[in-house]
């Protein structure tokens, strides 16, 4: 099993992969996200020529686990555009999408809602492979 949220923590930014430096307009953390376990606002919209957010999520809990990330995508761009220790990974955790906080109804809201402000739990090692399917 793998620890509980409080005891996952993320990489130190030098041995963290992917994300480039670039423009932090829009980019918020929680903090400062350089620091274990510290959470990131990010907040994307849908429009015409981009439906799809762009990444998939597997329930976990009352949180929504990252598990692929379409560099392509809205949040693959916004992770382009951000500082490197504010880049979401699969395996980080959203705890809140539009000030819901379930995971059915963060489910609901990143299926419908025009814009989403995502609240992500950076978590150690980047990676969801050791998530066990319930």
């Amino acid at each position: 099993r793998r620890p509980p949220l409080q005891q996952q923590r993320r990489r130190p930014v030098a041995e963290r992969g992917g994300g480039g430096l670039g423009d932090s307009a829009g980019c918020r953390g929680g903090g400062q996200s350089s620091h274990p376990g510290a959470d990131v606002e990010v907040k994307l919209h849908r429009n015409m020529s981009s439906l799809e957010y762009g990444f998939m999520v597997m329930p976990d809990g009352e949180c929504l686990v990252i598990t692929w990330i379409d560099e392509q995508g809205q949040l693959g761009r916004w992770n382009r555009s951000c500082p490197q220790h504010l880049v979401v990974q699969s395996g980080d955790r959203i705890v809140a999408v539009n000030t819901v906080t379930d995971a059915e109804g963060m489910r609901t809201q990143l299926l419908g809602a025009l814009e989403c402000r995502m609240h992500i739990l950076q978590c150690e090692g980047g990676d969801a492979s050791n998530i066990a399917m319930a």
